[in-house]
């Protein structure tokens, strides 16, 4: 009986954790800020600037324009599901601030943006 009580009391704190790890998750998402189509910048748990991009043809093209192009390192991505698709996010090393990445996707046009979304959606 003790032990029961205890494996139900840790699926509760494990169930909490989990909880905790899902709404630190969407608050993080939800501080994002849209700067183009598809495209939202923010900050990372740690401070760094993350680049969320919905598609992953978009995604490639945006990671090759800001390491080829713009000499903006990533250091980490990952990806998830959301109702319109696939969303990938990438994480810029700390030596980048959210000034200079933003201002080298500004130069972006939206319009080129939106192309290549089309070409998976």
């Amino acid at each position: 009986m003790i032990v029961l009580g205890f494996l139900m009391l840790v699926g509760v704190f494990v169930h909490s954790n989990q909880a905790c790890k899902v709404a630190v998750i969407k608050c993080q998402m939800a501080l994002m800020k849209k700067i183009l189509p598809h495209i939202e910048i923010g900050y990372d748990q740690y401070g760094a600037v993350a680049l969320s991009v919905e598609d992953y043809e978009l995604f490639d093209f945006i990671s090759d324009y800001v390491t080829e192009q713009c000499d903006l390192d990533w250091e980490d991505k990952t990806h998830k599901e959301n109702e319109q698709g696939e969303v990938h996010i990438m994480y810029f090393s700390q030596k980048h601030s959210i000034k200079d990445v933003e201002g080298a996707l500004l130069k972006l046009s939206p319009t080129e943006i939106n192309d290549v979304y089309a070409l998976n959606n």
